[in-house]
């Protein structure tokens, strides 16, 4: 897939890296960082910042989807991860609607790196919850009578492999649209009304940015949580 704005790659060892993107991806790591730090610093139990505020909702809401979809061993380290995942999200989708800026997210390198990391935290929580035994167990479907794993195992595997496949390229396809439509209608001329579509767009982008943030982080948690399930 072609990029929206001209990339800068980087040659090292024969292999090809897209600069730009990896650029992109560390300003926003380091965006997050600074922004959990600066709430963290300016944090006062009597009189809350708005950026406090907004980082204690974020903690309630997904603290809220832990405890009811993550088993009580992981429920502390997982409650970390997602709010992570949510805010590098969050602010990835969004620095796209700078002009002249793109989405690390607009980038199908980048999701799917990411949602490969969510197959392993899964397969990891599985076996970290369940044990060898019961991971394969699992797998082998929840039927237990003889040889019916034979019919089972292959679709478990399919499901599972087919997870972070639907988390790549929901987000992607969803952040690379938007920013091609936007740039689209900027480039319409100011006398033929293209500033407000424009702008309607860009509203609506920063809609479209939190609810794909907010999915691939709910859905992170429920194939988490599906995974250590004691029913399966």
């Amino acid at each position: 897939m072609e990029p929206l704005h001209p990339h800068v790659y980087w040659h090292v060892l024969g292999f090809t890296f897209d600069g730009t993107i990896l650029m992109y991806s560390w300003a926003t790591m380091a965006v997050v960082f600074l922004l959990g730090l600066w709430a963290v610093r300016q944090a006062n139990p009597g009189r809350p910042t708005p950026l406090q505020n907004a980082f204690e909702l974020l903690l309630e809401t997904m603290g809220g989807f832990v405890r009811e979809q993550i088993h009580p061993k992981q429920r502390h380290l997982l409650l970390s991860v997602v709010a992570s995942l949510f805010t590098y999200l969050l602010v990835a989708n969004l620095v796209g609607l700078i002009p002249g800026q793109t989405s690390p997210t607009a980038d199908l390198n980048v999701t799917m790196g990411m949602a490969i990391g969510v197959f392993f935290l899964v397969q990891i929580s599985g076996l970290y919850v369940k044990g060898i035994r019961g991971y394969i167990d699992h797998v082998k479907g929840p039927i237990k009578a003889p040889l019916t794993w034979l019919f089972f195992a292959p679709l478990t595997i399919v499901e599972e492999l087919s997870k972070p496949l639907t988390l790549a390229f929901r987000l992607f396809g969803n952040i690379f649209a938007g920013e091609i439509l936007l740039g689209l209608l900027v480039a319409i001329p100011v006398w033929l009304g293209g500033f407000i579509p424009a702008v309607a767009w860009m509203a609506f982008s920063i809609f479209v940015g939190f609810i794909q943030a907010f999915i691939f982080t709910v859905l992170t948690l429920a194939y988490v949580g599906i995974m250590t399930s004691e029913d399966h």
